[in-house]
């Protein structure tokens, strides 16, 4: 569910600063950060430490073709089980892809 929740809002937004920002304001996310280029989101999805004391790390990997009207963008979205810090065993992928028209990329 996770994984695809975050698909669903990732084909909301085309940039992923602005993605972690919604993802924020979500209630059940203890954290989401973009890294610096703009190509990776890491969000934590807290489930109340189950099972065993652990929380849903999913990191969402983005890749984009330039269109002469907008971008095609590819995600790759990996759910891992985690602990403050560090994240072991991906238990769950998911790829997906949307295209962005021009006004929606800001060019």
């Amino acid at each position: 569910m996770m994984a695809q929740s975050t698909a669903e809002a990732a084909s909301s937004e085309h940039d992923l600063v602005l993605l972690a920002d919604k993802f924020k304001g979500m209630d059940n996310v203890q954290s989401a950060e973009a890294n610096a280029a703009g190509d990776e989101l890491d969000i934590v999805f807290d489930t109340d430490g189950k099972p065993s004391g652990k929380d849903f790390c999913v990191v969402l990997h983005r890749s984009e073709e330039g269109r002469d009207n907008g971008a095609y963008v590819t995600d790759s979205i990996e759910v891992y089980y985690c602990t403050p810090g560090q994240r072991s065993g991906m238990i769950y992928d998911l790829d997906t892809g949307r295209h962005f028209t021009a006004e929606e990329v800001g060019s």
